[in-house]
């Protein structure tokens, strides 16, 4: 028995709820899950050792079976998968919300969000409460993490489900996107979450591969102890006699090797990637439309950053705490005008880029703000890489808006460019000069300047 129903139990002894009986363990621990199910809904109540001491009868029905006292609570966290942010935010001592999934009794699945928080005593750390509720209740644009990967974007969580169930079939996939976002950490998570997982991921550049390469690849997995996935980068780049070798071995099962020699037979899953459009290679004749049957079995069409705006923060602020752990500085936050240059990027490069900018201003700036200052010049700034500087005009103000709505303009503009003058001068359509000016004549300098 925890101190705390001992505790418990002493009390309820000491002042019985009917003179005629005494309340014993059993009732006092049915009255404790009744509360909290009375204050919380469907939760549970851990110990520090991540063993549960209590289950409401609405978190036993949202998890779909009983929960006795003593269960693991790791074991209800894992979910399908093998990423266990979860569990392992509880074994760190760290707060947590996530998702896991559970089947209904129908075998339809079931998400369920787990929000996690420490209870404490004057001793210290004590345990946690995990609240729970169903898919419903969460807002659409929830965090979701799969292999190191974040995202809010429907399109995006969608891509994470079917990555994990092709996974488990050996069919060959095809993964799409631009360059940068993220088709090499898709097949990683492919083959981790695969029934090959032990055996090794091996990774070809496909542009210039000679047929001699190609077979030196799959002889690695032939004489390995474990059957692996052999990962084509930019599969188009496939030079033809190249796309040659690789059908018959995909048709075959067998490949010759280099030095010649009697046929070896291989058992390899082939994940592929490409940044162009493969029907358009095969109608140009630089593509054979029987291996591209072949690769695409299976399609994952990964979206360019641009389309998925609401991922920008979420992923640089990931950004910033997996560098910070490596690196010198600690940033704690994004300024203002930090965050809206990010925002209005294009990116390009994508996740990529996006990840150059970040490790750019640890490395140009200082202290626990990331400034504007100290992302690169073209981010946020489409057309500073051409050499052109667009100057826009001042907005308009509306007739009769006199001085409170000039005032609010410049506040607004200083306060995106994280206080940065020049930068909110040039957004402003005027020189810092001019904007200083304006400042002095609204009252807006701070008491150590010059009015």
């Amino acid at each position: 028995m925890t101190s705390s129903q001992s505790a418990m139990s002493k009390t309820t002894a000491a002042h019985p709820a009917h003179p005629s009986r005494e309340l014993d363990d059993r009732h006092c621990r049915d009255l404790f899950t009744s509360a909290i199910e009375a204050l919380g809904g469907a939760a549970l109540v851990l110990h520090d050792t991540l063993r549960v001491m209590g289950a409401t009868p609405a978190a036993e029905r949202l998890l779909g079976a009983p929960v006795p006292p003593g269960t693991h609570a790791v074991k209800l966290l894992y979910g399908e998968g093998t990423e266990r942010p979860i569990a392992e935010a509880l074994a760190a001592g760290r707060s947590v919300m996530g998702t896991i999934r559970r089947l209904r009794r129908d075998g339809s699945e079931r998400l369920v969000l787990v929000r996690a928080r420490p209870l404490r005593t004057l001793d210290g750390h004590a345990g946690w409460i995990l609240l729970l509720s169903e898919e419903a209740a969460w807002p659409d644009d929830l965090p979701e993490s799969f292999h190191g990967m974040w995202t809010r974007d429907p399109t995006v969580k969608r891509l994470f489900r079917l990555a994990e169930k092709v996974a488990h079939c050996d069919a060959s996939v095809l993964i799409q996107g631009e360059t940068g976002t993220g088709k090499a950490s898709f097949a990683a998570a492919i083959h981790a979450l695969s029934p090959r997982h032990a055996g090794p991921l091996r990774a070809l550049q496909c542009a210039g591969t000679t047929p001699e390469a190609l077979r030196r690849a799959l002889l690695g997995e032939a004489r390995g102890t474990d059957e692996g996935t052999l990962f084509l980068h930019d599969v188009e780049q496939l030079p033809p006699e190249t796309q040659a070798d690789l059908l018959s071995v995909l048709e075959s099962g067998l490949v010759t090797p280099p030095e010649g020699g009697q046929p070896v037979a291989v058992d390899v899953r082939v994940v592929a990637s490409t940044h162009a459009s493969l029907p358009h290679e095969v109608e140009r004749g630089a593509f054979r439309a029987d291996l591209m049957y072949r690769l695409r079995i299976v399609s994952l069409h990964l979206p360019p950053l641009r389309a998925r705006r609401g991922d920008v923060l979420l992923l640089a602020d990931k950004l910033i705490a997996e560098l910070g752990e490596r690196c010198g500085r600690r940033i704690e936050r994004l300024a203002p005008g930090a965050a809206a240059r990010l925002e209005q990027h294009s990116f390009p490069g994508n996740v990529r880029e996006l990840r150059a900018a970040i490790e750019s201003a640890f490395a140009t700036g200082e202290g626990p703000v990331l400034l504007p200052g100290e992302l690169p010049p073209d981010v946020g700034e489409p057309l500073a890489a051409t050499g052109v500087t667009l100057v826009l005009p001042p907005p308009a103000l509306p007739q009769g808006a006199g001085e409170v709505d000039d005032t609010a303009r410049l506040r607004r503009a200083i306060e995106r460019a994280g206080g940065d003058r020049t930068q909110a001068a040039a957004t402003l359509g005027m020189s810092r000069t001019t904007l200083w000016r304006r400042m002095r004549s609204l009252g807006l300098l701070g008491p150590g300047e010059k009015q």
